[in-house]
């Protein structure tokens, strides 16, 4: 057993040390946090919290990273990994099937990373000599021969099992090498075991340890496996004094999908109990994780560059959703948002500065920039050079056709099948795949994963590709109301309108209670200036979703084109009073009042919208323009 990972670990060595030459001499941390958010972290920074993300703000370089659809997690964690679109990685869904279908049917299991086709930046730079250290990245199970060690995202309590769950006892693929997973077991905290105290502590929520709901079982799962890749990276770092190392953190996310609608202002329904009680749990747990990152960066060492990233932001304040957060209901994804963080800090690192139009698929050219590595021509992205000081990166090498790989050496279902199992029952409770496993009538991980694909079709602007993929999958699935949101997208940029149209309105036929498809007509009558259709549209959308500042917003602009100025000015007014933040709801007041003949009451508004949004420059101008104008006059 032990002879074995060891002749492929003196392969793999062999390997390194023929390829690519001697990398740099350097030490980077890579650490992604799921959902981290701007909005979430600048307001505690501000309030002098968060003394190690504030280094990043004072010492390094912050800015937002931009995500893409659909925002799935193994898919995005992925394309973070590996610098390419998931329709080159092929990691399109949580689950996938294994094996063929027999005569019960087809087998699934949760994602892994045996069906991943192109090499991530630790493979990349491996395969260079670099020594590498990975810790719980999603979808690097069962682990493959790396050079040095991987755990992968089995070796605790998976991000999308149960509350109640214990960390699997079978010790297969969990990491490379085989035996490494033994030896770190004394580090693998299980949620039953964090005591009460620790509990009430992390979270901020006196006497939450001693109790046995579902809300407590929940953040003693998101305590452990936050203590657990703590430890197990700061282990990492010792035992193998790797160069490059990367630790993934999943329990922010688990936590807003289950308390995110208790924070301020609490989505509509919620007990005002629960929410008095939980409302700062995302708070407290960012401090806790303020600690972590400060922990493994000191392990790191001083001359370590240090990234954080994420793979999406969370929708907070005004901007959220009014419907539950919960991973179990149909609007989970909807709180995620587009602009996640990207957070850089050490040597050659600008200081005290911003970087502006950063994309995930940017991450892996730019770790395997800072190693001196050659890009591939399929990557998305670009080396984000401007996160450092002039002379830092050495000069880009050519860059290389593709990092295709070879099939994992460790089989699919290297996990057995009881956890396997587990593990997919628990997916489908929280309605990532419908139907059971082996049975038909369910949407298999082939359907999905072709919506999925869809989805990126869009994403990337293919719309004529997108709505093909959309349509073959509405075939079989003629019901499923993302697909038909999509579709209608996806015909309306590819010029059929009317194709939309029939789109969005079987999808309001679907799910009669959500605002989306409304909206959509509402945006595309407006396009064609058919005036009444929007007003429709809006005021249908508004009856589903009456505190949406986006629709007021769209309603109000609605109104003034059909010379109803009285209502359009009812209409910004309350999209303001929805979200202050929303700059274009300030500015189409402002032209209202101008409009009307109040200029002095305009210049007043906006003069109260600089002060509201003193950072928007696009205020700040439409109240230069309302000025000058005034002194011309």
């Amino acid at each position: 057993m032990t002879r074995f990972p060891l002749f492929l670990l003196a392969i793999v060595a062999v390997i390194a040390a023929c390829g690519g030459g001697a990398p740099p001499a350097r030490r980077v941390l890579l650490v992604g946090i799921d959902a981290a958010d701007e909005d979430l972290i600048v307001p505690l920074v501000r309030a002098g919290r968060l003394p190690c993300f504030a280094r990043f703000y004072r010492e390094g370089i912050t800015g937002s990273l931009h995500s893409h659809r659909p925002m799935l997690s193994p898919i995005l964690w992925t394309s973070i990994a590996t610098g390419v679109s998931p329709e080159r990685h092929r990691i399109l869904d949580f689950i996938e099937q294994v094996g063929d279908a027999g005569p019960a049917g087809a087998r699934f299991a949760p994602i892994s990373s045996a069906g991943r086709l192109r090499k991530s930046v630790w493979e990349i730079l491996g395969d260079r000599g670099v020594r590498i250290a990975v810790a719980g990245w999603l979808a690097t199970h069962p682990a493959s021969p790396v050079n040095g060690s991987l755990v992968s995202d089995r070796f605790t309590v998976h991000p999308y099992e149960s509350p109640d769950a214990e960390p699997p006892a079978d010790p297969a693929g969990k990491s490379w090498p085989a035996a490494l997973a033994k030896d770190l077991e004394p580090l693998r905290v299980r949620p039953s075991t964090v005591p009460s105290a620790d509990l009430d502590r992390i979270f901020g929520i006196p006497g939450i340890g001693s109790e046995s709901s579902d809300d407590a079982r929940a953040l003693r799962v998101i305590a452990a496996t936050t203590a657990t890749w703590q430890s197990v990276g700061r282990r990492l770092m010792e035992m193998g004094k790797p160069d490059f190392v990367a630790i993934y953190f999943e329990g922010l996310d688990r936590l807003l999908h289950v308390f995110g609608g208790c924070s301020d202002p609490p989505v509509e329904g919620t007990d005002p109990a629960r929410a008095a009680r939980f409302g700062k749990v995302a708070e407290s747990y960012l401090d806790h994780l303020d600690r972590v990152l400060a922990d493994l960066i000191a392990a790191a060492g001083q001359e370590t560059v240090v990234l954080v990233v994420s793979d999406h932001g969370w929708k907070t304040g005004f901007d959220r959703p009014a419907r539950d957060p919960a991973r179990s209901g149909p609007f989970a994804a909807e709180w995620h948002d587009e602009d996640g963080v990207l957070f850089a800090l050490g040597p050659g690192v600008r200081a005290g500065a911003r970087v502006e139009g950063a994309d995930l698929y940017d991450v892996a050219p730019t770790v395997l920039a800072l190693y001196g590595a050659p890009v591939s021509r399929e990557f998305t992205g670009r080396p984000l050079q401007e996160l450092f000081e002039p002379g830092t990166l050495a000069p880009q090498p050519p860059a290389v056709d593709s990092y295709l790989r070879e099939s994992s050496p460790l089989p699919r279902e290297a996990t057995g099948d009881r956890e396997s199992r587990a593990a997919l029952e628990n997916l489908q409770k929280l309605g990532y795949v419908a139907g059971r496993a082996g049975i038909a009538g369910g949407t298999g991980p082939s359907d999905r994963s072709r919506a999925n694909l869809a989805t990126v079709c869009l994403d990337e602007r293919r719309f004529s590709e997108a709505a093909e993929l959309f349509r073959e999958f509405l075939a079989r699935h003629p019901d499923d109301y993302d697909a038909l949101y999509n579709l209608g997208y996806a015909l309306k940029e590819a010029g059929d309108g009317a194709g939309a149209v029939r789109a969005w309105q079987k999808a309001s036929a679907v799910r009669p209670s959500s605002a989306e498809p409304w909206v959509a007509l509402g945006e595309l009558a407006s396009g064609a200036g058919n005036w009444p259709s929007a007003l429709d549209a809006f005021r249908r959308a508004l009856q589903l979703d009456p505190r949406s500042a986006s629709v007021w917003n769209h309603l109000g602009a609605a109104e003034c084109e059909t010379s109803r100025f009285d209502e359009g000015e009812k209409a910004f007014r309350r999209a303001i009073e929805m979200n202050p933040r929303g700059v274009g709801s300030w500015v189409n007041l402002s032209r209202v009042l101008e409009r009307t003949g109040r200029k002095d009451e305009a210049i007043e508004l906006m003069r109260q919208a600089v002060g509201t949004l003193p950072a928007e420059e696009r205020i700040r101008r439409r109240l230069a323009e309302l000025q000058g104008a005034k002194n011309g006059a």
